[in-house]
Parts: C-alpha cells; sequence; structure tokens
C-alpha cells in the first residue's frame, strides 16, 4: 500500500506538530497523526502520486488493496471492500469522493479528482460523522496544494514512445502582499492509445485532457485563514470503449444474423481474437466540470469555526457502441455509422455549505460540532439506436425496414440534503481514548423519469431524435421492451 511523507499543508485548526516521519492526515476533519485515526485508512503524499506517474484515482486504486475503479459505459464502477453503488444512472457513490471537504457524488467526477494535491486518503468503511454527506462503503478524502508564504514551483513531464502517452504539469506559488498568497496550477495530458482499431484506421484510446487552478490563501488578521480555489477541466477522448468481437463464427452451431453478414462482407473470415486489435465502432467521452470552494477559519478564543462552502457543476457526453462489429460491414442493414449505439449526456450541479465548532485538542474530552446543507440538480438523458436489424417492420403501421428506429429515456432529480453531527474524544488515560459521533441527516429527492420510442441519426441525439405519435409509440413499446415509466 502507498503510505505518505509528512504534510506541509496549513492546519485548519490549531494542533501540534506532527513528528519528523508521521504521516498527517484529516480523515476525522482536524490533522491528526494516522495512527492516531481509528479507522482503517490509507495515505499516499502528492509528490508520491506524482513520482508514479498516478493521474487518477483509477490509478491509485490498482496499487491499493480492497479498492476498485473501473470505467464502464453506463456509470464508473467505485467499490471498497466489494461495496460500491453498482451501475446505475440514478444512483449516488456509496464511496464517496471529497476534494478540500466538498462532496461530489456522481462517479465520473472523480476523474478529476486528483490534481495538484498535498495527499489522498482511502478511507475504508462507513463514513457518516466527519463529512458532509454519509459515505456508507468508504470514502476517497483529497487535500488539494493549498498557496505558500514563499515564491515556489513545480512542474513534471513524462513521455511514453510507444503510446505517445504525455503528461506536462506545472505549478507556482507566488506572495503577494504579507498575508495573500495565489497559486497556479495546470496539466496537460494525452495519448494514441495501444489497440489498433482496423475498421476505423486509428489508435485508441485517443486522449486529450486539460486542467487548471487558481488558489488563494488570505490571511487578514491573526485569528482569520481563507483558503479558496477555482477549478476548470476539459477532457476530449476518442475510442474509450474499444471492444473487440469473440467467437464469429461461433464454436457451435452456425453463424446467423449480425456475425452471419460480416462474416459475409469480410470474405468469410473475421478477426475475433483478443490480440489489441478491435473493428469497434466509433465512441468518445466528453467531459467539462468546473469547482469552486473556500474554507474560512474562525478562532474564537481556543476554539475554531470552520465554514466550507462548495460548488461543483460537470457536463459529459458519452457515445459507446455495444456490438463491436462495423456498422458498414454488417452490423447494420440500415446505412448507418453504428450498430448499436448508446449515447448518456448528463448535467450536474450542486451547492453545499458546511458549519463546524471544533474544540482544542489538548483537553481531557475533544469534541465537534457542526450543520451541512445541500441542493443539486440531476439530468441524465440516455438515447440507444437499434440499427442492428430492421426493427420498424415490426410495427409496420408507422415504420418501413429502413427505418433507424431508437428510444430515449430521460431522468431529472432535484436532491436537497440537511444534516447535523457531532463527535467527541475521550481521553480516558494515556493509552486509552473513547471516540464517538452521531449525525441526524434528511435527504429529500424530487425525480422524474419517461421514455419515448421513436427513429433518430447515426449517433442518436436531441438534435435528430423524433419521436413517435402515442400510437406508434405504443406500439413499439413491447418490441423495444422499454417501459415508460413515466413518475414523478
Amino acid at each position: 500500500e502507498p503510505t505518505a511523507q509528512p504534510s506541509s499543508a496549513p492546519e485548519v485548526d490549531a494542533q501540534p506538530a506532527a513528528a519528523e516521519g508521521d504521516i498527517v492526515v484529516t480523515a476525522q476533519r482536524r490533522t491528526q497523526r494516522l495512527q492516531d485515526v481509528p479507522i482503517s485508512a490509507v495515505a499516499a503524499s502528492g509528490i508520491q502520486l506524482a513520482r508514479a506517474n498516478l493521474l487518477n484515482l483509477e490509478g491509485v486504486s490498482v496499487r491499493t488493496p480492497a479498492v476498485r475503479i473501473a470505467t464502464a459505459p453506463v456509470s464508473d464502477f467505485i467499490t471498497i471492500r466489494g461495496v460500491g453503488s453498482s451501475l446505475n444512472l440514478g444512483f449516488e457513490q456509496s464511496v464517496a469522493t471529497f476534494v478540500d471537504g466538498v462532496y461530489r457524488g456522481r462517479s465520473r467526477s472523480t476523474r478529476a479528482a486528483l490534481f495538484d494535491i498535498e495527499r489522498v486518503e482511502i478511507l475504508k468503511g462507513p463514513q457518516t460523522t466527519f463529512f458532509g454527506n454519509n459515505a456508507i462503503a468508504g470514502a476517497f478524502n483529497i487535500t488539494t496544494r493549498k498557496p505558500g508564504d514563499k515564491f515556489e514551483a513545480n512542474a513534471l513531464a513524462s513521455y511514453v514512445p510507444d503510446t505517445q502517452e504525455y503528461v506536462a504539469e506545472a505549478g507556482m506559488s507566488v506572495p503577494v502582499t504579507g498575508n495573500l498568497s495565489v497559486r497556479l496550477a495546470g496539466r496537460l495530458s494525452g495519448m494514441d492509445g495501444w489497440i489498433k482499431n482496423d475498421n476505423l484506421g486509428t489508435d485508441e484510446p485517443r486522449i486529450r485532457e486539460r486542467i487548471g487552478r487558481v488558489s488563494l490563501k488570505w490571511e487578514p488578521s491573526d485569528i482569520i485563514e481563507t483558503n479558496a480555489r477555482l477549478d476548470l477541466g476539459r477532457a476530449r477522448n476518442r475510442g474509450v470503449l474499444s471492444s473487440q468481437l469473440l467467437y464469429c463464427p461461433p464454436a457451435f452451431g452456425v453463424a446467423a444474423g449480425v456475425c452471419a453478414r460480416y462474416l459475409g462482407a469480410s470474405g468469410g473470415s473475421v478477426g475475433d481474437q483478443l490480440d489489441g486489435h478491435s473493428a469497434a465502432n466509433p465512441s468518445y467521452f466528453n467531459y467539462n466540470y468546473l469547482e469552486a470552494a473556500q474554507t474560512t477559519s474562525i478562532q474564537i478564543g481556543e476554539h475554531s469555526l470552520v465554514l466550507t462552502t462548495g460548488y461543483f457543476d460537470h457536463d459529459y457526453d458519452l457515445l459507446n457502441d455495444v456490438n463491436p462489429v462495423p456498422a458498414g460491414k454488417g452490423g447494420s442493414p440500415l446505412g448507418t455509422t453504428q450498430t448499436i449505439p448508446a449515447r448518456f449526456i448528463e448535467d450536474f450541479r450542486q451547492f453545499s455549505q458546511e458549519i463546524r465548532i471544533q474544540s482544542p485538542t489538548d483537553q481531557p474530552i475533544e469534541y465537534m460540532v457542526g450543520a451541512y446543507f445541500a441542493h443539486s440538480r440531476l439530468r441524465v438523458d440516455g438515447f440507444q439506436g437499434l440499427y442492428q436489424g430492421r426493427l420498424g417492420l415490426q410495427a409496420p403501421a408507422f415504420y418501413d425496414a429502413n427505418s433507424r428506429i431508437a428510444f430515449h429515456v430521460s431522468n431529472r432529480e432535484i436532491a436537497e440534503t440537511k444534516s447535523v453531527f457531532g463527535s467527541a474524544t475521550v481521553h480516558l488515560t494515556d493509552a486509552a481514548r473513547l471516540n464517538l459521533g452521531l449525525r441526524y441527516s434528511e435527504v429529500t429527492k424530487r425525480a422524474h423519469r419517461y421514455a419515448e420510442r421513436g427513429v433518430a441519426g447515426s449517433i442518436p441525439g436531441f438534435d435528430n431524435f423524433i419521436p413517435g405519435s402515442p400510437a406508434a409509440d405504443a406500439a413499439l413499446a413491447p418490441v423495444l421492451g422499454v417501459d415508460s415509466g413515466d413518475f414523478d
């Protein structure tokens, strides 16, 4: 498991300095040594991750036991100790991600979490007391680099010729005045892939990503400190889901349907081995995100009042084709560029506010109390094209053999979370402590979902999907097996 070096991040509240060599974490929202935290946790410093060229949480999970992150067409798959939220567009993640205390509940957001960081902590097991939102399976607790009171700069670059993978990252902290410092950081990364797509004549995946951040630290007095940041990210990736065909022709029986057409269009032989070659139809993943966060700590006597405000906004557009047979070589008899395209378009935005009061740490009883509020809006639209056959013949009164049958499922949700929480540590003896925690949460969600059937273009979407009349929709419903499911 990766381990961390001593943290140089500014402390949120007054704490004893860690000894040289101690691993410092904030798993309980205080700066503590890892060995003093009564949970199973793994920590890694930003320096270690940079040296290992780990650019995202998926890479970290590969090196961490009992932690798994895997990309998937519908939703990314995130588990700790085998517990996760399954592949469902509507679910928040049982394994939550927190960046400087700001909650990110959508699975895709983990792709933008590991940039210019001080450290990442992987907390295993339920995290219900110390963070703004319940996380029943675990949490990634990420702390970004803060501006220092001296000029400093860092940079890294790497290049892999075989896949033309590159990373260039740089950051710079600049003191503006005696009590104001600013940090600028950015990253460019990409690759041209290791899979040869013989259908498109390209190498996949082709990745082009960039992230930027502006951070500031302001200390207007001896008792007030504010850290704020603004993040912007953009990804334009192609060939992200290059599947390969297996068993065409089948080991037993006679080839039929798409496989038979593919064999006929290819002279009787097609590549169906796992050999780094694919004939998949086009796929892509376009992602944009914006995050703003600020934490203000105010010393009130020996206590600390901590205010954390966060705003997160992301949208993505993903296209996958679940049939790895080229549309022009038997995959589709309808003249489309796709066979069974699945397209998902998500727009999510969230505002959150947390207030905490913390006691000093050198007392027989240490405690923390607080409140949390979050409001979010989610819209997910899924388009599915069914171009592998002439499904229009199943509803001849409304469609013909060349109709490009597709369906659209729309999901909308407005959610609010309100909670109060508290924790206490009682030092019974020098060698024994009693840790107590309690949280009460009230979550309200209002959702609306409906499905409609009709026709669409090669890549179905808002610009080309045409829903059928009520009678045509009813005729296709039993054929496609998609429940209209209209509800509020």
